[in-house]
């Protein structure tokens, strides 16, 4: 990509699809891929988590989201590295708790509590979703 910068570092996002790239390519070299077939979780769900789009959705477009993260269904999510799986958790968790479906928000956001941090470290491993489930105003308490 562009090496557009600002005050000394890359733009976040570029650095965010830089890096999704790179771990593309090394998983469709991998495991003898073409580079589409490599990509894990929607690039675009993300963004969108990013940059709080959820919150502007209605339930049609919460469909289409739902869609698009299950598109490769449990089993096959299974095969992937832990962070995929954790990425799709973690979206998956956005989609319910913006529906209103708490409780599954919830599970999801315990399946990541329930990996070891230390399987979140390398060059190439998204590391942003191990802090979601942590963070206070995820979902409302029970009490």
């Amino acid at each position: 990509m562009g090496k557009k910068r600002f005050m000394a570092q890359g733009l976040p996002v570029e650095v965010f699809a830089d890096k999704k790239i790179k771990k593309w390519v090394a998983r469709s070299k991998e495991r003898g891929i073409r580079l589409a077939e490599a990509v894990g979780v929607s690039p675009v769900e993300e963004m969108m988590f990013f940059w709080n789009g959820y919150r502007r959705m209605d339930q049609e477009n919460f469909q289409k989201s739902l869609q698009a993260l299950q598109y490769r269904g449990d089993e096959e999510m299974e095969n992937e590295a832990i962070d995929e799986q954790a990425i799709r958790w973690l979206l998956l968790s956005a989609v319910m708790r913006n529906a209103g479906q708490w409780e599954k928000a919830r599970e999801y956001l315990e399946k990541i509590e329930e990996v070891d941090r230390a399987q979140f470290r390398g060059a190439l491993v998204n590391d942003y979703m191990s802090a979601s489930p942590s963070r206070p105003t995820i979902l409302p308490t029970s009490d």
